[in-house]
């Protein structure tokens, strides 16, 4: 699904930076690297185990953007799952982000406003530490008092980050490190770019609260996408859905891989 995906929204134009789980034993995914070697815009981060609900998903994701930072030609970072598909022409999100004035979009709630089963879900999953071991993140009996710190906020963990919004973020990091909530709490890729920079004066004005995907929830998690779902998909304006699995998402994928006709990746 990686490759179709890559596939879907490559352009020269652009640069593409992956980090392939070390968990994965999907050998297609192994071989990546080396059939892609012949774009020069496209990197593969060294593999590192990925915990879900672990600290490891930021350490991840800080690693790739430090490495977009060496590249002086972008403006912004879109962060994608290898389960994703864009549902919308690439030439259509190049457009809204040219006029986005350098604000980027990030899913931003602020937990005190959030419905009263959500609240409640987070306070009870984040009133123990967590610590990710052996591939894991682990509750400890050690309790976490961060809800006293308003204003919180909460929400995905898929976004689309100006430039000027990851610099100043990783300059926040360098200086004074992960703040400890974030280092210790469950789920920290939903709390950490709706919070690093929340003392910066205007960070208001530099956030759209609406990061531009499509998700259906089945229970707990994301379901997979398939075809019915392609009329809620395309009402919906995302420009990325998710999830999509090759097998169960075929017509779903088909439906949608047409929108982008210039790629030119293999």
């Amino acid at each position: 699904m990686l490759l179709t995906m890559l596939s879907a929204i490559y352009s020269p134009r652009h640069r593409y930076i992956i980090h392939i789980d070390r968990k994965s034993k999907d050998a297609t995914l192994s071989d990546l690297p080396e059939l892609l070697r012949q774009y020069p815009n496209i990197t593969f981060l060294t593999r590192h185990k990925v915990a879900w609900g672990g600290l490891s998903q930021i350490t991840i994701e800080l690693r790739t953007a430090r490495m977009a930072m060496t590249d002086p030609g972008w403006d912004y970072f879109v962060f994608l799952s290898g389960t994703d598909f864009p549902v919308r022409p690439l030439a259509d999100l190049e457009e809204v982000l040219v006029s986005a004035d350098k604000r980027s979009f990030i899913d931003r709630r602020e937990i005190a406003t959030l419905p009263p089963r959500l609240h409640t879900r987070l306070r009870k999953r984040n009133r123990f530490a967590y610590l990710e071991l052996l591939g894991k993140s682990w509750r400890l009996p050690i309790p976490l008092k961060w809800f006293g710190k308003l204003p919180l906020y909460y929400g995905s963990q898929w976004h689309f980050l100006h430039r000027s919004f990851v610099e100043a973020a990783l300059d926040r990091v360098d200086r004074h490190g992960l703040p400890r909530i974030m280092r210790y709490c469950s789920i920290p890729d939903e709390v950490f770019w709706q919070n690093i920079l929340n003392d910066v004066p205007g960070i208001e004005e530099r956030i759209v609260p609406y990061n531009h995907r499509y998700i259906q929830f089945s229970g707990k998690h994301p379901k997979w996408l398939v075809g019915a779902d392609i009329p809620a998909i395309e009402s919906s304006g995302a420009f990325f859905a998710r999830k999509f699995d090759p097998q169960v998402s075929f017509e779903a994928v088909a439906h949608f891989a047409p929108l982008n006709p210039d790629r030119s990746l293999l």
